[in-house]
């Protein structure tokens, strides 16, 4: 069941930029480009005062996905209270589009346990947004699938994010299992991949296929938690797709 949160956004910029993997951007001219644009830098203010900066996708016409420790502090389990959203963005001060509107947020773990404490848990950490207007159409968006541990582990994938104002892009094999939500994978990069969308891209298909998002790294080791059947069917309910 996921919770929800409404917040008007006072400015949304999205920003984006292409890199090659491993590497940011060396060419400056992807920013515009789908399927680069479609994803989001996030910055972030929790009811808290605590700030964090990471990363959404979109995967429809008005929804986005990204890690829930994005939308709610993992610390103290409060509610993001603000977050900026960038879409095209060449830098800090250029951008090609700007959503005004007002968005609501869904997560699946607000970390808080029953008796007061917060503890992160990485087993439900992932959420959306689901903004009020169109914004799919101006960035694009990937599609979303739900995987099996078999579709994931020894497979493929691919991850992009932000840092300091560019892309960055890296991949590899990822492990999963199906007793958990959560797999792993080795990054050459830093945590800035935050809420970044897990995707492959087949041969023939149109655009990416989303199948989980980046949430944590630590000693080298970084885990991602999997797209589930009921992430899809809340997002859709809400008219992610629409």
């Amino acid at each position: 069941m996921s919770h929800r949160v409404t917040r008007t956004l006072a400015a949304l910029i999205i920003v984006l930029c292409l890199a090659n993997s491993v590497s940011a951007l060396a060419d400056n001219t992807r920013y515009r480009e789908y399927p680069e644009r479609a994803v989001a830098r996030m910055y972030v203010k929790y009811n808290c005062r605590c700030e964090r900066v990471g990363n959404g996708t979109m995967v429809g016409r008005r929804g986005l996905i990204t890690a829930g420790h994005l939308l709610v502090c993992p610390y103290h389990g409060q509610w993001a209270n603000t977050i900026q959203f960038k879409f095209g963005v060449k830098n800090s001060k250029n951008c090609i589009y700007t959503y005004t509107g007002s968005y609501h947020i869904y997560v699946y773990d607000t970390f808080k346990q029953s008796n007061g404490t917060v503890k992160y848990s990485a087993e439900n950490n992932i959420g959306y947004v689901i903004f009020d207007k169109n914004v799919g159409d101006t960035t694009g968006w990937y599609g979303i699938y739900a995987p099996s541990a078999y579709d994931l582990t020894g497979e493929w994938y691919h991850w992009m994010g932000y840092k300091n104002w560019e892309m960055w892009a890296d991949y590899g094999f990822l492990n999963a299992s199906d007793n958990s939500n959560v797999f792993s994978f080795n990054s050459y990069q830093d945590a800035y991949f935050q809420g970044s969308g897990i995707y492959n891209w087949d041969e023939g298909c149109e655009g990416p296929t989303l199948v989980g998002v980046y949430i944590s790294d630590e000693n080298g080791k970084c885990y991602g938690r999997k797209v589930t059947q009921n992430v899809i069917d809340d997002m859709r309910k809400h008219g992610a797709f629409n």
